[in-house]
């Protein structure tokens, strides 16, 4: 279970963060990926269920400052892994389109960031 703490945008429509409103959310690999995530405080990490596993495999640890669920959101493709928190934990999200808007001129810059995922790029 993810928890997050959020609050309605203030100038920046789209824009989420921390306040209130609380509710529990779990990044499920293969569901459709319409929020990105930056984590603000906590850890959380990922898991991928590989071809041939059985259970889910670690596959990324995330601290304060990390992101995640861009890449559903750049290739438009399903969520690509799962994500839990290791500790209770506050994210500032973006909405698709809003995504594409305030990022969209760093795509290539994400894209090249997403190397970090290479030894999985076939099965993401």
């Amino acid at each position: 279970v993810f928890l997050m703490i959020r609050r309605p945008p203030r100038s920046t429509q789209g824009v989420s963060s921390a306040a209130s409103d609380v509710y529990k959310r779990q990044i499920q690999q293969g569901d459709v990926g319409d929020v990105f995530f930056l984590l603000e405080s906590g850890e959380a990490y990922a898991t991928k269920l590989l071809p041939g596993q059985k259970e889910p495999q670690k596959v990324m640890d995330y601290k304060k400052g990390a992101y995640f669920g861009e890449l559903a959101l750049i290739r438009g493709t399903p969520r690509a892994a799962s994500v839990f928190a290791k500790s209770d934990c506050v994210c500032l999200t973006l909405d698709r389109h809003s995504f594409k808007r305030l990022l969209g001129p760093l795509d290539d810059l994400l894209k090249r960031n997403t190397s970090i995922y290479a030894q999985f790029a076939d099965k993401i």
